[in-house]
């Protein structure tokens, strides 16, 4: 029989803004994570949302390389709400759910804030674009889904787009980012 499964973020899923660690953000009143602009008074913040995956259900489901017939990266973008962009990325730093702004742990600095540094804090090219509000997908080959489970790798979803002149930010919620399995 073939099954299908989506792995999901962990919990330790966070969005960070350039106001962190102010206590507002970055979930400001709720507990949904968020990607884009946020214009408040005379500030504006903007998110980016970082995670890791959960593969409990990966390993529950014995999954090897023999039985895999394909992984592909799912997200349901938020972008294209206002002029909205992000683009997905590997993040090359060892967040933890303790980052700020300002670090990647709570303690070790990113080398730009926000953890932008192409190269350094996160790869030098997205693994997707995003620009419209539509489901995006990549294709995972093996190979790859399994160094992105044994070597735990993490990720981030950054705005990309200007500082418009109202909001333009929007929930990504825990289901929105999964890695589907066949």
């Amino acid at each position: 029989m073939i099954e299908t499964f989506d792995v999901k973020p962990s919990a330790s899923t966070v969005a960070r803004s350039n106001g962190s660690p102010n206590s507002t953000y970055p979930n400001g009143n709720s507990s949904t994570p968020r990607i884009g602009w946020r214009n408040v008074t005379a500030d504006a913040y903007y998110y980016h949302y970082f995670f890791t995956f959960d593969f409990s259900e990966f390993v529950d489901r014995r999954v090897t390389q023999n039985n895999l017939i394909s992984a592909k990266f799912i997200i349901s973008s938020v972008s294209g709400s206002h002029g909205l962009t992000s683009a997905f990325y590997r993040v090359l730093r060892n967040i933890t759910n303790s980052l700020n702004w300002q670090t990647y742990n709570g303690t070790n600095a990113w080398s730009v804030a926000g953890g932008t540094g192409n190269g350094s804090d996160r790869s030098s090219s997205p693994l997707m674009t995003m620009t419209e509000s539509r489901a995006y997908e990549l294709v995972i080959d093996s190979p790859t889904l399994f160094s992105i489970y044994n070597d735990g790798w993490k990720f981030g979803i950054y705005t990309t787009s200007s500082k418009p002149q109202y909001d333009n930010y929007a929930n990504l919620t825990y289901n929105n980012t999964v890695i589907r399995i066949v």
